[in-house]
């Protein structure tokens, strides 16, 4: 899961308890530090809107995350770190958006929610990947074998009884 820090966007339009607004976390399919134009990058190829329109992946489902409060926020990115580890994406970011959420969608408007960075203020966004110990994964393949075996196992009959 990845894990932000929802602070205010700074303008009075923040989401709230009955201005919830829904995040999804997609993938990207470039490098948006190499090739977004900006005054740190006047080499790249792209501006934020044309990187935005044609690089951002549609989010898995799980993805998405409706923001009420601010604090911790978490989002679900299985889908996107299977895709790294398989080789399907080999852009490893997250981009953070408001697409999905029907009030604000492509071009709407609505809010300018904020999340700290870990350079503003740090430890405040993590990607924490958990992954089965192979030792754990044989106690339960050993486990099934062993249910498996016992389950079809003849029935002897005892004490004259058949």
């Amino acid at each position: 899961s990845l894990t932000v820090q929802s602070v205010s966007g700074g303008f009075g339009a923040d989401a709230g308890p009955a201005d919830a607004f829904i995040v999804s976390a997609h993938g990207v399919s470039s490098d948006p530090i190499a090739r977004i134009v900006d005054d740190t990058n006047p080499g790249g190829d792209l501006t934020f809107t044309e990187f935005f329109a044609d690089e951002i992946l549609p989010a898995n489902p799980a993805a998405l995350t409706t923001i009420t409060s601010f604090g911790a926020v978490e989002f679900d990115i299985t889908a996107l770190v299977n895709d790294w580890i398989a080789g399907v994406n080999t852009e490893f970011f997250v981009a953070l958006t408001a697409t999905n959420d029907p009030q604000i969608g492509n071009g709407g408007s609505g809010y300018l929610h904020g999340f700290v960075n870990n350079s503003e203020t740090p430890g405040s966004t993590f990607l924490t990947i958990t992954v089965p110990e192979p030792s754990s994964i044989l106690m339960v393949v050993c486990a099934g074998l062993i249910v498996a075996f016992w389950m079809v196992r003849p029935v002897r009959c005892g004490h004259g009884l058949h």
